[in-house]
């Protein structure tokens, strides 16, 4: 009896055990919180110095944040405000009155008061072209020749490089501007003038400029204009030579490399010689230089009785071919032949040659010429 008294007791104590356990399962949720609020609660006390710097650290921040925060809506309102008066002025003051201006103004410079701009009539922002003696046109352009044309034109592209279009516009891109040729069509007198507007107007507004040209004189007025200091010029130019073949390429050049147009035209036959361009060129490029060369010396009459003598030689058919190759090559007509690729130049290069020892001048001829033989010797 004792025994099963025993037993029951611990049977009884045991089932109150596994009682409690299925009450905690049951409320295992609540005593999951319990015990993590009694480990953070701990884990507090232990770093309470710790977690008030970071709330007074915190505090602060929001302060800062709130502060920038009005910063910004304050000068977001200015720049509101100052958009609305830029454009308010420029409803008052519009661009087209500056570019009239400025334009006149480089016509009287350039020496030019036959014609003038002005505000058109009827059309906003808007020009008409008018001459100075007020007579009645209605299309005063067709009536400006082409050196004109290219004039005003290009007077006005300068305006257009300088300014925005459209007094709502706001176009902070870079700005990259290609010129090609720009005095391909105008007097030689306005070469420095364009060059010089070039370099004050649009290289002093655009980002990146490009310049294309065929015309030395005009290219070496641009360097000119360039900074002298050699460090300075390159970090914000870069010259380069353009080729024409059967494809077309370029290379680099520096500002001591750039030749006069006499050299430019030696360079020209020496580029043909090597096969960088087409052969077309040659018969052109040598009329050139006989006629400058022999101009500057003096020797013009004595040039054209030498080239006449020896194409009316019946002994020499050679020098016959070459004179008729060089004035073939010089002139388009309806007899003359264009289309030489086929013929082998080395030939012509060969009376050509000839003349400047006729003439008494084949050191000239060797010193600009610069034959690949003699090239080769001196650099074997």
């Amino acid at each position: 009896k004792d025994i099963e008294e025993s037993l029951l007791k611990d049977i009884k104590q045991y089932n109150s055990r596994i009682n409690d356990l299925n009450e905690k399962v049951k409320q295992f949720n609540l005593t999951q919180d319990k015990i993590k609020n009694q480990f953070w609660g701990a884990l507090r006390n232990y770093r309470n110095t710790d977690f008030e710097v970071l709330e007074k650290i915190q505090v602060e921040n929001d302060i800062i944040i709130k502060s920038l925060e009005e910063s910004i809506d304050s000068i977001n309102k200015e720049i509101k405000h100052t958009d609305d008066e830029i454009k308010e002025l420029r409803n008052k003051t519009s661009n087209i009155d500056a570019t009239i201006s400025s334009i006149n103004s480089k016509l009287k410079n350039l020496g030019i008061t036959c014609f003038y701009i002005d505000k058109h009539p009827t059309i906003k922002n808007s020009f008409v072209i008018v001459r100075s003696d007020n007579t009645p046109s209605k299309n005063v352009y067709r009536s400006l020749s082409e050196g004109e044309k290219t004039l005003i034109t290009f007077l006005y592209f300068i305006e257009y490089c300088k300014g925005q279009t459209n007094t709502d516009e706001f176009d902070n891109r870079d700005s990259l501007i290609v010129i090609d040729d720009p005095i391909s069509s105008l007097s030689q007198n306005y070469i420095y003038d364009i060059a010089s507007m070039i370099h004050y107007d649009i290289f002093t507004s655009a980002n990146k400029v490009i310049i294309l040209t065929h015309n030395l004189y005009f290219f070496h007025e641009l360097i000119k204009l360039a900074p002298i200091s050699e460090r300075k010029f390159n970090s914000t130019y870069q010259l380069f030579r353009i080729t024409k073949n059967l494809h077309s390429s370029f290379s680099n050049i520096s500002r001591d490399s750039l030749q006069n147009e006499y050299q430019s035209l030696w360079q020209i036959l020496k580029d043909a010689r090597d096969g960088k361009i087409h052969n077309v060129v040659i018969p052109n490029t040598m009329r050139n230089i006989l006629e400058y060369y022999f101009a500057f010396v003096h020797k013009t009459n004595e040039l054209q009785d030498e080239l006449n003598k020896l194409a009316q030689n019946e002994s020499n058919s050679n020098f016959k071919a070459f004179y008729r190759y060089i004035n073939r090559g010089s002139h388009s007509d309806s007899i003359n032949i264009t289309d030489m690729g086929e013929i082998t130049p080395d030939i012509y290069i060969t009376q050509f040659k000839e003349i400047f020892r006729l003439m008494g001048d084949i050191s000239h001829f060797n010193k600009m010429y610069e034959e690949k033989k003699n090239i080769e010797d001196t650099t074997a």
